[in-house]
């Protein structure tokens, strides 16, 4: 069957119409990878914070006596009688949660990491430090680096870009 200009002209369309939707979608994509990564980037400092927290919550745990504290003694199942043995297991399980965190906030931390690697060298570099880890607002970076506002947006902009690749792949839309 034969098709019509007519019909290749409503196909074209059809096509066209398609191809306008999926990089639509792949832009939204990648404004949501960017905004992410952001967000990857803000929480940064937090992760670090939190696992030195973790662990000296560890080792206030190791030190406690956990057989005279209400909130483990409410848990316990002798009805206030704990033997050593539960409170060991408390100890243990509370120990296991705690480590489970840190585990996950450290693989967050390599995460980032060896994305930031690809872009420590480059020369614009502390604004990435100044503005995700230092929270400082973008008036605050110009000033420090001596840049206009416009100039820090878009070296910042360029490097998340670079992280971003690096976090989630560079086939997204940037």
């Amino acid at each position: 069957m034969a098709l019509t200009r007519k019909d290749l002209q409503e196909l074209g369309g059809m096509i066209e119409g398609a191809i306008r939707r999926a990089v639509s979608v792949g832009r939204r994509a990648g404004r949501n990878h960017y905004k992410e990564t952001e967000r990857r980037l803000f929480r940064y400092p937090e992760l670090q914070k939190n696992i030195e927290e973790y662990r000296a919550d560890i080792e206030d745990i190791k030190r406690e006596d956990l057989g005279k504290s209400k909130d483990i003694m409410r848990f316990s199942v002798h009805g206030g009688n704990a033997t050593q043995e539960d409170i060991e297991e408390k100890r243990q399980k509370l120990i296991a949660s705690l480590e489970s965190r840190i585990a996950g906030d450290l693989y967050e931390i390599r995460q980032i990491d060896r994305a930031l690697e690809r872009v420590r060298g480059n020369e614009h570099f502390p604004i990435i430090e100044a503005y995700y880890f230092e929270k400082c607002d973008t008036e605050e970076v110009a000033e420090r680096y001596h840049y206009s506002e416009r100039t820090v947006r878009r070296h910042r902009k360029n490097l998340v870009n670079i992280i971003s690749d690096a976090l989630y792949g560079a086939d997204e839309a940037h």
